[in-house]
């Protein structure tokens, strides 16, 4: 009886240091526990699929437990991850800008977990953000870009005026100009990430202003300006993923972020004890991004110029400037 007694009392004080923000709680399963939250489709070939391919290969790899969850709104973020939190995850993801305030807020009151946010700039104790360092990528996409235009305008189409995707955007601007200096830029902040319409609409707008060469930075506003960019014959890339099967004849490559690398040292860190609240960036110098194989558009004497740069990039030689105020396209539409 006294056994008995003495069990129930024990799960029930388990219980509510689970509840507690901030107290320490077993293992979720006995194992490492990292939750991935994704605010939208697993499957859109860009954001949320690279982040879930990355999650379940940290799975296989380090043997430790993945939950990931696709498809969060903004409005229940917070919810999502109190709910993590409590249960003992380690490390809790959320990968988007989005809910930068949310997981700041949550990181205060669940001291001992770690939080991971994408393309952020706050940080504290147990706090760090993953820098996006795409727009090395975009640099050289804007050199195929620039080498290639008949018209000498090219445009971007970004999801929000952030720092990270205002840098890639520029980034491709002066990719063009380093090879032509007459190249100009369109730029249109459409208000979201998701939304293909959108892209679309935007890309047709920047091509029917005269740009042949259009870069879209949004997973399912890039799918968009690909439509777009289809539709109207110019040309552009692929967003974080290798989306060239959407429209092979006009993506003449993509800019893939590697967050796997990404995650497995942040991972790593937390599992070590040696995880502090920082910037995280891994750029093509490490292996976090990539371009994708060129499609059939894109000429030897490209490839090659865009091969010097990047080996320049990977050794030190040249550093991409992160220019995060726009130039141009500057107020959200």
């Amino acid at each position: 009886m006294k056994r008995r007694l003495f069990m129930v009392l024990m799960a029930g004080l388990a219980l509510a240091l689970a509840l507690v923000p901030g107290s320490a709680v077993a293992k979720v399963g006995g194992k490492f526990a990292v939750a991935l939250m994704l605010p939208g489709s697993l499957n859109d070939g860009s954001w949320n699929a690279v982040a879930y391919k990355a999650g379940k290969q940290l799975e296989a790899t380090l043997g430790i437990k993945v939950a990931i969850q696709e498809q969060i709104k903004d409005s229940d973020a917070e919810r999502v991850m109190r709910g993590y939190a409590a249960q003992g995850y380690d490390l809790i993801i959320g990968h988007t800008f989005n809910w930068l305030d949310q997981l700041y807020k949550v990181s205060k009151q669940y001291s001992k977990t770690a939080f991971l946010e994408s393309t952020g700039y706050k940080t504290r104790k147990n706090f760090g953000w993953a820098d996006d360092p795409m727009y090395e990528g975009y640099y050289l996409c804007g050199i195929i870009a620039g080498m290639l235009t008949k018209t000498n305008i090219v445009g971007g189409v970004g999801g929000f005026e952030i720092p990270t995707t205002t840098a890639s955007i520029e980034a491709f601007r002066l990719g063009a100009q380093s090879v032509n200096p007459k190249v100009k830029l369109l730029a249109t902040y459409a208000g979201s990430w998701t939304d293909a319409q959108k892209g679309r609409e935007a890309a047709i707008a920047q091509i029917e202003a005269g740009a042949d060469f259009v870069m879209g930075a949004g997973n399912g506003l890039t799918i968009g300006v690909i439509r777009g960019v289809a539709e109207k014959g110019a040309r552009t890339f692929g967003y974080v993923g290798n989306m060239s099967n959407i429209a092979p004849k006009v993506v003449l490559t993509s800019v893939i972020w590697d967050l796997y690398s990404l995650f497995k040292e942040v991972t790593l860190q937390v599992m070590h004890g040696t995880f502090k609240g920082q910037r995280f960036s891994l750029g093509m110098a490490r292996g976090g991004v990539l371009l994708a194989p060129y499609g059939p558009g894109v000429p030897d004497n490209v490839k090659r110029k865009v091969d010097e740069v990047r080996r320049k990039i990977i050794s030190g030689e040249f550093k991409v400037p992160f220019v995060s105020k726009p130039t141009v396209g500057g107020k959200k539409k």
